[in-house]
């Protein structure tokens, strides 16, 4: 899933979502407001 221009992240790492941001493992990884909205509908459906 992209989550930002410089971000792709695979759905099995994800394991919290907070407001904007991934924390994975000792990273947090930005989601950018452009693909905000399809990943906050995608992650809806998905979990």
């Amino acid at each position: 899933m992209r989550t930002h221009r410089s971000f792709i992240v695979e759905l099995h790492h994800i394991t919290a979502v907070m407001r904007g941001k991934l924390p994975i493992q000792n990273v947090t990884i930005p989601v950018s407001y452009g693909h905000r909205e399809q990943f906050d509908q995608f992650f809806s459906r998905w979990k």
